[in-house]
């Protein structure tokens, strides 16, 4: 990028120069984050491929163990109010207050199902798709066409463009393109200066900067490291076997208080 003092004009203004310069930066930063984004969904996914079962697994244990902690405290609650426990009532009321977390599993083993449909991409077919991104997003990108802002068949065709581009969907993107230059030949919308160019410029750098500094960014670098790999799924079988001894336990202290339950008949003081 060439120095901004060199294309001041005499009253002390960017010349039309400079502030081409300044758009060919902002168009970069863009496209790069726009190209981190994607990866970021890439490592995303990879992550979850080798650890989504496991995590799966790990949270079940974990919503297992807090179903029975309520349901010991209501078997508690009933006895020391001198109530017979209702076990069918108790376990309804368990289900109504764990029903979020249960949506929650469902949805991420849902998830981990569509994972093992994913499909490979072709190195080439990925350059044809970066190249054909980075072009669409020169003609259409709301950043840098507000004069588009408001027209309702680019919106429509951004937000398809970025499902698209996520799924690796290239027959899908071209024939967004051909439809967007339909719509731009249709369009007698005259292209308008960006505001305060400089300071987008740099909450583009700050977001690059957050987004090559924290996850999931970060697993690229570790994530093709099979010690590592190997290291970090033992931590999560850990974890697994623990939440599964503390249920264990939960389980024998809620036998044992109805067993003493039963043989005393009386409430808990």
């Amino acid at each position: 990028m060439e120095s901004r003092s060199a294309q001041l004009n005499t009253a002390g203004e960017l010349t039309a120069d400079a502030a081409v310069t300044d758009m060919e930066e902002y168009t970069r930063l863009l496209l790069q984050k726009e190209k981190l984004q994607k990866e970021c969904v890439q490592l995303d996914m990879e992550f979850d491929e080798l650890f989504g079962p496991l995590i799966l697994e790990e949270f079940q244990a974990q919503i297992e163990l807090v179903r029975q902690r309520i349901e010991l405290s209501l078997y508690i609650q009933a006895m020391n109010q001198g109530q017979d426990p209702d076990p069918e009532e108790i376990e309804k009321a368990v289900a109504q207050r764990t029903a979020n977390w249960q949506k929650q599993l469902e949805e991420m083993a849902e998830y981990q199902e569509t994972l093992k449909c994913r499909s490979i991409v072709p190195p080439e077919e990925m350059r044809q798709i970066s190249r054909l991104y980075r072009k669409i997003v020169k003609m259409i990108h709301p950043d840098l066409h507000p004069e588009l802002e408001h027209d309702p068949r680019i919106r429509d065709l951004w937000d398809r463009l970025q499902t698209a581009y996520r799924l690796n969907a290239l027959d899908e993107m071209e024939e967004i393109a051909v439809l967007i230059h339909q719509v731009l030949a249709d369009s007698d919308t005259a292209p308008v200066q960006i505001p305060d160019l400089t300071e987008k410029i740099e909450k583009l750098r700050h977001e690059l900067h957050t987004i090559t500094t924290t996850d999931p960014w970060l697993y690229s670098t570790w994530i093709y490291d099979t010690v590592k790999i190997e290291k970090r799924r033992r931590k999560y079988q850990d974890s697994i076997q623990s939440w599964n001894e503390a249920r264990t336990r939960l389980a024998a202290q809620l036998e044992t208080l109805l067993l003493e339950w039963k043989g005393s008949a009386c409430p808990m003081n």
